[in-house]
């Protein structure tokens, strides 16, 4: 996926975006080429997983498969928790 914003290309590897949660939640979870905190500022819960032997990130089932790495202020108060799979953080978000 390449989001065009201002003067930039940012090329994501992969991306999977759970568009509503329980209770009308939403949250993302991705790999490093997005800013998670501008994400918080607008209140969506947002991970950074990484790559592994067993999760490289080359589809989504491997990103679901993959540990997350980082995540915002309002994944977070979601429960979500570093070291956590990738599959497991929607649930919570």
């Amino acid at each position: 996926m390449i989001w065009r914003g201002q003067d930039k290309n940012l090329r994501v590897r992969a991306a999977v975006v759970q568009p509503e949660g329980p209770g009308g939640r939403r949250g993302i979870i991705g790999t490093g080429g997005f800013d998670i905190e501008a994400l918080a500022n607008a209140g969506v819960p947002a991970t950074v997983v990484g790559a592994s032997e067993e999760a490289t990130l080359d589809d989504p089932d491997s990103l679901m498969d993959a540990g997350v790495k980082a995540a915002n202020l309002p994944a977070v108060q979601r429960r979500v928790e570093i070291g956590m799979p990738g599959r497991e953080a929607p649930n919570r978000m």
